[in-house]
């Protein structure tokens, strides 16, 4: 007599698992990813990719999730003796980096995989170094979660960027206001700011938002941990 777990088994689909047919559909372009493109990359029917993954959001999900933490964990993480600032930076940098490599990780929860840790090594040494700076646990949290946050806001837009130019946003703002409708006399300030001949990339915004929060969490830390000019 069959045992339980033989039973359980039993009809599963010997040639793939849930693991070949995320492989398979990161080996494909993000908007063409479905499952029927993964079953005829696989060489298998769609019921069978089914049998695993029940529906395209749930494989978009684990395509996301599997992109981001492999991702993660191959970036390079900051020094260990990076200051608190160095080593924010280099979070939310490798935040920003890893979205711009894996775009549908936007809006993923990331769970790190157990036997892959060295992905979270990052946010392990920023919030050590956030702790050893005097800054406590719960502002911490809400620093961190700002800086990913930035990360991902802004290879958001670097990726519409490559894909519309540099100052799309600008212009649609500029031309939106510069219709003349009466509606838009009351914008002079956002008229002003469309107008100017020079726009920052996403990148160098990205660079100013970092900047910015620096200066904001610095302000959070108890004066000990400050210069004298800060504290002053």
């Amino acid at each position: 007599m069959p045992d339980a777990a033989s039973t359980s088994r039993r009809g599963r689909p010997p040639r793939v698992d849930r693991d070949r047919i995320i492989a398979a559909a990161r080996r494909l372009d993000p908007d063409s990813i479905t499952m029927q493109a993964v079953a005829d990359a696989l060489g298998v029917d769609r019921k069978t990719v089914h049998y695993h993954v029940r529906s395209r959001d749930e494989l978009l999900a684990l395509v996301a999730a599997d992109a981001f933490a492999s991702e993660l964990a191959a970036a390079a993480a900051p020094d260990d003796d990076a200051s608190w600032e160095g080593a924010l930076r280099g979070f939310a940098r490798i935040i920003h980096d890893v979205s711009l490599v894996a775009p549908l990780s936007h809006g993923i929860q990331f769970e790190p995989n157990p036997q892959d840790l060295q992905a979270i090594l990052p946010a392990e040494r920023a919030v050590r170094a956030l702790l050893d700076a005097g800054l406590d646990a719960d502002r911490i949290s809400a620093v961190l979660r700002t800086a990913a946050i930035i990360g991902i806001g802004y290879a958001r837009d670097e990726t519409m960027e490559r894909r519309h130019g540099t100052t799309v946003q600008r212009d649609g703002m500029r031309d939106y206001f510069a219709s003349g409708d009466e509606e838009h006399t009351s914008f002079e300030a956002l008229r002003t700011m469309t107008a100017a001949e020079t726009w920052s990339s996403a990148a160098a915004a990205f660079d100013l938002a970092l900047d910015l929060l620096v200066v904001g969490v610095r302000g959070l830390l108890p004066d000990t941990a400050r210069t004298p000019a800060e504290a002053g």
